[in-house]
């Protein structure tokens, strides 16, 4: 959940935020339905959120439903009884939906005259978008995140060979990446990247492929909860950080990029500029 202010401003003003990690990408993979008790949990999340959001007086909140939601069989019913227990409805937003919000979101920071890749990685997808200054070139959106591959880890901290198998999907996925153009850099959001900084102890506005290095070395050698307490994270984050650094050195490699630029906006900023431009149809 992100606060803004839009009062004055013709970007988002990040007031305050807070995020909680659910795993839901993790728990549909395998059934395409959510349990009753995680629904529970999602539900109890929302309506804490929208408790926090009028405590700060918001006028407005929008709430879009990703990729977790979109690999349910039922989403249209869960979608429509958690809209109707909060009071606010929700919408599903498809993954072209998606990207294009976060290009929205993230315009102000592209360089204006160059091929630029834009990254959106979340718990059950990645978006990548091809732009040429503010031009999009190409986008799609691939059903791979930090939750779903994390699924296939299971030592704790992960195995060298767990590490390499877990390449295999994310090298799989990228075959299909934008190919019409070359970018010349690429910009990341999304928790994950901030996380990685922060166990590196690296420059907080670029991510290096030896910064990525290094955290994946610090990462192996401790059980999640120990990097959890010493970086001040919670323990269910901590788990993601690595699945979440293989896919973005993957994306490096597949692009010959040595490193990604870093920003705090991205598809929420999108969705505040969308409905603030008027379009109250935002999410289509």
């Amino acid at each position: 959940m992100v606060i803004m202010d839009m009062q004055g401003s013709r970007l988002p003003v990040h007031r305050s935020s807070e995020s909680v990690i659910l795993k839901l990408g993790a728990v549909v993979t395998d059934n395409k339905s959510l349990p009753p008790s995680v629904f529970r949990k999602l539900r109890h999340t929302l309506k804490r959120f929208i408790h926090l959001a009028r405590k700060d007086h918001t006028t407005h909140v929008l709430i879009g439903a990703t990729q977790a939601i979109r690999a349910l069989k039922d989403r249209e019913k869960i979608l429509a009884r958690l809209s109707k227990s909060i009071r606010i409805p929700i919408h599903l937003l498809s993954g072209g939906r998606e990207a294009e919000l976060g290009f929205l979101g993230v315009k102000s920071e592209l360089h204006t005259r160059e091929c630029q890749l834009i990254v959106d990685s979340g718990g059950a997808s990645t978006e990548l978008t091809l732009v040429n200054g503010s031009r999009v070139i190409e986008t799609l959106s691939i059903p791979l995140g930090a939750a779903v591959l994390s699924t296939q880890l299971h030592r704790d901290p992960p195995s060298a060979f767990e590490v390499a198998r877990l390449m295999i999907p994310i090298i799989q996925a990228l075959r299909a990446a934008p190919s019409r153009a070359v970018p010349r850099s690429a910009l990341l959001t999304g928790g994950t990247a901030h996380h990685l900084l922060a166990v590196a102890k690296a420059d907080p506005y670029q991510l290096t492929r030896s910064v990525l290095e290094k955290a994946i070395k610090r990462l192996l050698k401790k059980p999640a909860r120990k990097i959890a307490k010493k970086y001040g994270m919670e323990v269910e984050r901590a788990r993601l950080l690595v699945p979440g650094a293989l896919l973005v050195t993957a994306l490096l490699d597949h692009y010959a990029l040595d490193h990604l630029r870093i920003t705090k906006r991205g598809v929420r900023d999108g969705m505040a500029i969308a409905f603030m431009n008027k379009n109250r149809n935002w999410w289509n």
